[in-house]
């Protein structure tokens, strides 16, 4: 009745005013008929009252439903309220009984964990967590219960709480580092291994484990078994194999192409005075000034017949005026005995010379038949032949020239420039090989193959030589000795260090995780809660040694090699340019186990196993920004460090660029300046 009530009222309120004639008969004077007018304005008035008085209706039925509305909200609203206040009630209610449960959960939590301390100092104060033994004899329910409960206290961790230590002060008391305040908090955080990073090694670690679970569920059997393995470690075996085979040819490739020059300078084609002092006196004259000065005379590339030829005083040691075979055998013993490569045949050399002498030279005492003997005029008379023999390379007779020493050695009154040069290499084409031997054509032919490209240009009308291994060690600013070398490859080291630090901070965190995980005998099946998804919360024995050993040690090992691979072949790159390409195609290199992980395994394995985990924890000591501070320091130190061994290191990239420079261009801190004329 009330709905019909209301259809009714609300269909009178839209219904539109009836309209309504009303004739109004008004008096006229007379009889008369109305004028047409006028009777319009009456029809017109008649109208308006009509429409007004239905208006007057409509609005009073419109009033009245809407105030009959306003009283059912109200009342709808009312009700709503009362209900909120109920639900507010229980609400409340909830609250309380959550608050309870979570201070009993609390109570728990500390039945369950037990923190201990190490008795040096309360910086060495960690936590770890054990089941008590009621716990392991009540059977496998009650552990999976306790290692839920201790997966939520890791989780609580893992946010950053801090727990007191529970253990009473009383019990550390007393021993040989006094007594320890407790009452400290140490801020804790979790190191874990999450299963879902793409890593070869994470899936040796939780593979086995998925297979164990796997095999217990179906058998019953927990014994840890070789097929639990077989997979894992194939492709562990592969990865090994496979970076340190590739290490390894990376640095054999880099010896080979850039770092033949340094090889073959120390492999005896120079040396170093300042490394042998015991030469001098047997080999260099004592009284030659600079010659225990590093920094003046240093490098030596000539054979040390030659040294004895243009210093011949100490050959004649009994003043006869002749240098006999007997000398020579003495001082041939003398230098072999102090680890000279090339004293052996100087009994042929001084033959020759003696016989050559003996033909050539008018006024010669020289005498080829027994007892040989070398007049020692003859050093005197071939001085500035024997000079010319120091050069081992015909290219550098022009350099001889335009540095003024050549017309000391051959004469520069009688012959022009161009003939002096002439001369200088037909006598080192001749005259040198016929007297020094193969040791002088072995360093001659040294020479060309570690001096490199010859490049010439003109010094008035002669040629002089520039060779394309001293430009790339000691040439413009972007060779290895100019500061925009240095700079870069200081740069390159910097970040491939960084780029390694980040690996052995994974290691560091591997090797964390699996020593302080709590172990548990092989043959125990509760060391893992949940069906679905697994909490690992101990492990077996047998693994954990497995993940130690063939799992985190090997990655080290690898780690290690390729670090001091890629850092010496950066070191050894002898451009710019190569530079930039080597530091790139080094970034590949560690990364072959992700791609093992990505191309072998597959998503198939990570469905299968690694979704089936939860992340393996330990807790940690937060250290906060002291680490972010300390891989700053480790990285600079690391970077510097090296950069100083590889070019200061008695055979360094500084040593090589001066010892090419002395081979090829006979300049800088080079002993054959000594035995050339001086200029000046």
């Amino acid at each position: 009745a009330a709905q019909v009530e209301e259809a009714e009222e609300e269909k009178a309120w839209r219904q539109p005013p009836e309209m309504v004639e009303v004739g109004i008969l008004t008096e006229t004077e007379g009889d008369s008929v109305p004028s047409p007018g006028r009777e319009a304005l009456r029809f017109r008035l008649a109208e308006a009252e009509g429409r007004l008085m239905g208006h007057m209706d409509t609005s009073a039925t419109q009033l009245e439903f809407l105030e009959a509305r306003l009283r059912r909200a109200l009342a709808s609203k009312n009700d709503v309220i009362d209900e909120l206040k109920d639900e507010l009630g229980r609400r409340e209610a909830e609250i309380f009984e959550a608050r309870s449960i979570l201070a009993g959960l609390a109570t728990e939590v500390e039945d369950v964990t037990e923190a201990f301390c190490m008795a040096e100092a309360v910086q060495k104060q960690c936590l770890r967590w054990s089941i008590p033994e009621a716990a392991q004899r009540a059977g496998c329910s009650k552990r999976f219960d306790l290692g839920s409960r201790a997966m939520k206290i890791q989780r609580l961790l893992r946010r950053g709480a801090t727990y007191a230590s529970p253990v009473p002060q009383d019990e550390y008391s007393g021993s040989e580092g006094g007594s320890l305040d407790l009452d400290v908090e140490e801020e804790l955080h979790q190191r874990s291994l999450d299963p879902s990073d793409p890593d070869v090694y994470l899936d040796a670690f939780f593979g086995p484990l998925f297979f164990k679970l796997d095999r217990i569920r179906k058998e019953g059997s927990a014994k840890p078994r070789f097929s639990d393995y077989w997979l894992v470690s194939i492709f562990l075996l592969l990865n090994v194999g496979v970076q340190l085979t590739i290490a390894l040819k990376i640095a054999q490739v880099g010896q080979e192409t850039y770092g033949s020059i340094g090889k073959s300078l120390n492999r005896g084609t120079c040396w170093r005075i300042s490394h042998h002092p015991e030469f001098i006196g047997a080999l260099y004259p004592e009284n030659l000034g600079g010659l225990r000065d590093s920094s003046k005379i240093d490098f030596d590339c000539t054979q040390p017949m030659l040294t004895l030829s243009i210093f011949p005083e100490s050959l004649d040691t009994n003043h006869d005026g002749f240098w006999t075979i007997d000398e020579v055998v003495a001082r041939q013993a003398q230098l072999a005995s102090l680890g000279s490569k090339m004293a052996a045949g100087m009994n042929k050399t001084m033959l020759r010379m003696a016989k050559y002498d003996e033909t050539n030279r008018p006024g010669s005492r020289s005498t080829t038949t027994r007892p040989v003997k070398l007049d020692m005029e003859f050093f005197k008379f071939y001085k500035g032949k024997i000079q010319v023999c120091v050069a081992n390379d015909k290219n550098l007779c022009g350099n001889l020239e335009a540095s003024k020493q050549l017309p000391k050695m051959l004469g520069g009154d009688a012959l022009e420039d161009e003939d002096r040069v002439a001369e200088c290499e037909d006598l080192m084409s001749t005259f040198c090989p016929k007297f020094f031997g193969s040791n002088y054509q072995w360093i001659s032919y040294e020479t060309s193959q570690l001096c490199g490209e010859p490049e010439f240009h003109r010094v008035g009308d002669v040629n002089k030589v520039t060779y394309q291994s001293v430009t790339t060690y000691k040439g413009d600013s972007d060779s290895i000795l100019g500061h925009i070398f240095v700079t870069f490859l200081v740069l390159m080291l910097f970040v491939w260090i960084m780029l390694m630090l980040s690996e052995f901070r994974s290691i560091f965190n591997l090797f964390h995780v699996l020593w302080y995980m709590p172990s548990t005998s092989d043959s125990d099946a509760c060391f893992a809660t949940g069906d679905e998804t697994f909490a690992v919360s101990k492990l077996p024995t047998f693994h954990k040694v497995f993940s130690l050993l063939f799992i985190a040690l090997p990655r080290l090992v690898i780690a290690v090699v390729v670090l001091c691979v890629g850092a010496n072949f950066l070191a050894i790159t002898n451009n710019l340019q190569d530079l930039v390409l080597n530091s790139t195609a080094l970034g590949f290199l560690i990364e072959v186990d992700n791609m093992i992980h990505s191309s072998l395994l597959g998503q198939s394995f990570e469905i299968l196993v690694m979704h089936r985990f939860e992340a393996v924890s330990a807790p940690s000591r937060e250290r906060g920004v002291v680490q972010s501070f300390g891989a700053l320091v480790v990285s600079l130190l690391a970077t510097g460090c090296f950069i100083a061994y590889i070019y200061y290191q008695p055979f360094g990239l500084q040593a090589v660029g001066f010892g090419v420079q002395c081979l090829c261009h006979l300049e800088g801190n080079c002993y054959a300046q000594r035995l050339l004329p001086e200029v000046g």
